[in-house]
């Protein structure tokens, strides 16, 4: 009853518009294929789109690594038309251009239907880099997400821009991100559903920028249909376009701190509802509530500036716990307590404008944030979520 609870959370689909950010240089909305009912002439002949990309993967050591994260980076030079794009990723992805989010994905499915998705792009006249993060959980991914053992990103293009940006044809590059970590902990781990802990150090996977040297070539996994062998079933990835909506990607910082100093919590409050930075002085170590207000599927996101060397704790937790060790009612805390929430751990290098978030989503009503700060001051200038529902 649990899983299927949250594999509906998972899956729940809230129907997508155009988007575009205030001042931004890139418009997209999603469209969709053709559904594919039946396998079809697969490794026989191309029968959509993106049978003509490769799927790709890093060229490097720690190829076949778990955990593992991944930055495939491309620049391009657009004429300001619009362009359509598939992409799919194993065993999850995050699609940016120019920094802009434009996609999360793959939709879940199995290994001998793996959804990709498609978008309707158009970019300003001009350069432009297009972006996709690809996490590997491998084991410590949670038990919904499937995953074929080998890691691969595929992006096919169309028009003009398909010699520019379809894996494959294109010279995309990919570098190793590091500053993200799984955490095994059996006491946190809540049924193998939502994720493993994760650990992040200076900055999330999704916006940490490595060097330019440290982008390198990349090599196909597999071909393109009509390049391989005719005739055979090849083990892997078979693709059909997702028929769902995307999930909800909307920024909200809901409720209030119900518990701690009642200070720090009035300063929270107020950076939740988008006043003053939050300066946490050198030595601080503090925990606050935050009450959700309702039960929330989402990313956490925290940006920070400055506190080289301090840490801040972040877990959830349905409701709260009375002195016999009983859930109770998920609206109050008063005479509760915390206890066995998922949990990830940021920490701070010094850097101004550090953004923190994990590869998957955390549920719950309750988060308890704990502050631990160094011998420099820690700057807070954001406190919210990335709700997907």
């Amino acid at each position: 009853m649990k899983m299927n609870l949250f594999l509906c959370l998972a899956l729940l689909p809230l129907v997508g518009a155009a988007k575009e950010t205030p001042a931004s240089s890139v418009w997209y909305e999603r469209i969709y294929r053709t559904p594919r009912e039946t396998p079809g002439l697969t490794n026989l002949s191309p029968i959509q789109a993106i049978d003509d990309a490769a799927w790709i993967w890093i060229d490097a050591p720690e190829a076949h690594a778990t955990p593992l994260f991944v930055r495939f980076r491309l620049p391009f030079q657009s004429d300001g038309t619009a362009f359509d794009l598939d992409v799919s990723a194993d065993e999850r992805f995050a699609l940016t251009i120019d920094g802009q989010l434009v996609s999360r994905g793959p939709h879940r499915g199995l290994v001998d239907h793996w959804n990709y998705q498609s978008y309707r792009v158009s970019t300003a006249k001009g350069p432009h880099v297009i972006e996709a993060t690809v996490s590997r959980l491998g084991s410590f991914r949670p038990s919904a997400q499937v995953s074929w053992w080998q890691g691969g990103f595929i992006l096919k293009a169309s028009g003009r821009y398909d010699a520019l940006l379809t894996t494959g044809k294109a010279n995309w590059k990919a570098s190793v991100i590091r500053g993200t970590k799984c955490v095994r902990s059996d006491e946190n781990r809540t049924g193998g559903l939502v994720g493993w802990p994760f650990e992040v150090a200076g900055t999330s996977w999704l916006h940490e920028t490595p060097a330019a040297e440290a982008f390198v070539p990349v090599r196909t996994v597999r071909g393109r249909v009509e390049t391989q062998i005719y005739g055979g079933r090849l083990p892997g990835w078979m693709l059909f376009p997702a028929t769902l909506p995307d999930q909800l990607e909307k920024s909200v910082a809901p409720g209030s701190m119900k518990s701690g100093a009642q200070d720090l919590r009035d300063r929270l409050n107020a950076l939740l509802a988008g006043g003053a930075l939050v300066v946490l002085p050198p030595g601080t170590d503090e925990t606050v509530l935050w009450d959700l207000s309702d039960y929330f599927c989402a990313y956490p996101e925290l940006a920070v500036s400055g506190g080289q060397g301090s840490v801040i704790d972040w877990h959830w937790a349905e409701s709260l716990y009375d002195g016999d060790g009983r859930k109770n009612r998920r609206d109050t805390c008063e005479g509760l307590r915390f206890q066995d929430g998922m949990g990830d751990r940021f920490r701070a290098d010094g850097r101004a404008n550090a953004v923190f978030t994990v590869p998957w989503w955390r549920c719950g009503r309750w988060c308890r944030l704990r502050f631990k700060v160094g011998d420099k001051p820690l700057t807070l200038t954001r406190l919210a979520l990335a709700e997907t529902r």
